[in-house]
Parts: structure tokens; sequence; C-alpha cells
């Protein structure tokens, strides 16, 4: 009776928990939803990674494309909007859903046309 417990606490853990993570020059950054009060708190998710530092996830993307990939391609593929072009080859992308930028980022990153791809972080000032 002992063992159909356990495995049935585990079995729902391994059920609701998912792992929320974003990728940082192709490294995982493991992060935890957390509750900030803020005056934005409808547009604004915000996250702490485990080595304490907050940062806040809105639906914008930030975007490098690798040479000769066309940003027409990636927004049709992803179901995302032009904000605007930042640089070369990089963009500022827009979500229809907040809830799912981390998601999208990190299935971009798993693109082979795509260099990089991350949230458009919003992070308190820290001074040097």
């Amino acid at each position: 009776m002992l063992k159909k417990i356990i495995f049935i606490i585990i079995l729902v853990h391994d059920l609701y928990s998912t792992e929320v993570y974003y990728f940082n020059s192709k490294q995982k950054i493991h992060i935890k939803p957390i509750n900030v009060i803020s005056r934005d708190i409808s547009q604004t998710d915000y996250y702490q990674d485990n080595k304490g530092m907050i940062v806040g996830i809105t639906n914008k993307l930030i975007v490098k494309l690798k040479e000769g990939t066309s940003i027409i391609e990636i927004l049709k593929k992803f179901n995302l909007v032009l904000e605007k072009k930042i640089g070369k080859r990089i963009y500022l992308l827009k979500c229809h859903d907040k809830s799912l930028t981390l998601q999208i980022s990190n299935n971009l990153n798993s693109e082979k046309d795509i260099e990089y791809s991350q949230p458009d972080f919003i992070k308190r000032r820290v001074r040097r």
C-alpha cells in the first residue's frame, strides 16, 4: 500500500512539474516563476534564476538570424509579429500570447537558421 502511495505521489509530481528555462549562449538556464508586486502585473511574468537574479518576461523576443535566412519565413512558421529590426539580422518579435514566449524562444533556438533567440528580458538595474 505504501509503495502505491509513493508511486502516485511521484507520478502526480512529474505530471504537474514543468521545466522552465531559457537559453543563454546555447546553455540552458533554469528559472522558476515568482510573484512580484508591480504596476504592470498583467503584462509581465517574473522569474528567478538559481543565482537569485529576477527577470521579467513579456510577449517579446530578440532573435538573431543566420546569414541568408528570411525573417518572413520565421514569422509565418511561429506565428510572430515583427516589432522592429534592431541590428544586422537581429529582430524584436512579438508573440500573440505571452504565456508562449519562453516556449517559442526555446523552439527557435533549436532551429538551424537561428543564431540565437531569447525573451526580451526586463531586468533590474545593477550598479557595477
